[in-house]
């Protein structure tokens, strides 16, 4: 009975957003391609050859400034995960919030699923898409916040560092990251906005475990979904994607604002993509689970709205 009552209020849902038919527009700004993190703090990225990008912008019907979500993609194409866009996109507008589906590869002309673009220039893409969002007459720019999904969520949960506020041209208001990787963080405080960790308690890859300790140390707010896999947000059965890399058998770091990593005990120089890659030479295996069920879905529309609600309205 629960089941069904389940996918009765899913169809439900589905078809009030169908209704709603939230109007898009193209959203441009400029990016950069970044080859690590000692680039992006000392804010030399920007003298590199820009990269346009267009994003995809969403506004309820308003006379006055209304409030945003940022909602990022992972190392998967957006396509891969429209169902989900479907779905909370017309939710959160209907709830008087704006919404930027922000996409890292078109604008590159990357087509390649679970696509190689690194940390650092994932989140110059979002620096400097805020950094536009806030000359926008149409954003209230002290109320824009962030959601992301595994490679997404990562940079929902970096760009509350504080070391990143210099970047911004302001600040974000709320971060809702969604199993982001947590086995490398930093060692520097975050700002003091709403944080709400949403993990995956099965998730092999991104494991919740690396997510819960690093909460306990930094009291930040977590959500673990039972029963749940990487990657929920699909209304898709659980698949197994056998060439997918995980560092969840590594042990784990942090990145320095010079750009060098400390990661399995050991510290790391080079770009970016060097570390990454021989990171994952030494300790990274392949193999990984994804997928969601209904129910997982429903809870986390019910939970972003409510989140963004709570802190930007």
């Amino acid at each position: 009975m629960k089941k069904l009552l389940g996918i009765i209020v899913l169809g439900l849902l589905i078809c009030n957003i169908g209704l709603a038919k939230p109007k898009v527009v193209k959203f441009k700004y400029q990016s950069y391609n970044v080859s690590g993190f000692g680039k992006l703090f000392n804010a030399q990225y920007r003298n590199e050859q820009p990269v346009s990008l267009v994003a995809k912008l969403y506004l309820p019907k308003s006379d006055k400034p209304v409030p945003l979500v940022i909602i990022q993609h992972g190392t998967a194409q957006i396509k891969n995960i429209k169902s989900w866009y479907n779905i909370i996109i017309p939710a959160l507008v209907d709830s008087g919030i704006g919404v930027l589906a922000n996409d890292h590869y078109t604008g590159r002309k990357v087509k390649k699923d679970f696509a190689w673009l690194n940390f650092s220039t994932r989140l110059a893409d979002n620096i400097e898409a805020f950094n536009t969002l806030v000359k926008d007459s149409r954003i209230d720019p002290k109320k824009i916040g962030f959601t992301g999904y595994s490679y997404g969520g990562m940079e929902a949960l970096f760009l509350a560092y504080k070391p990143f506020q210099i970047l911004l041209n302001g600040s974000f208001a709320a971060h809702l990251p969604f199993y982001p990787s947590c086995d490398i963080v930093m060692q520097e405080d975050m700002t003091n906005v709403p944080m709400k960790i949403i993990l995956a308690e099965l998730d092999d890859y991104t494991p919740a475990k690396f997510c819960i300790d690093y909460a306990k140390k930094k009291n930040l707010d977590i959500l673990v979904y039972e029963g749940a896999h990487h990657g929920f947000i699909k209304k898709k059965n659980l698949s197994f994607n056998k060439d997918a890399w995980t560092w969840a058998n590594c042990s784990g770091g942090y990145i320095n604002t010079d750009g060098t990593w400390f990661y399995e005990n050991q510290l790391w120089t080079g770009t970016e993509d060097e570390i990454t890659w021989a990171i994952t030479k030494k300790c990274g295996t392949q193999g990984v689970h994804t997928g969601g069920t209904k129910k997982e879905v429903l809870r986390a529309v019910d939970d972003t709205v409510a989140f963004f609600k709570t802190y930007l309205k």
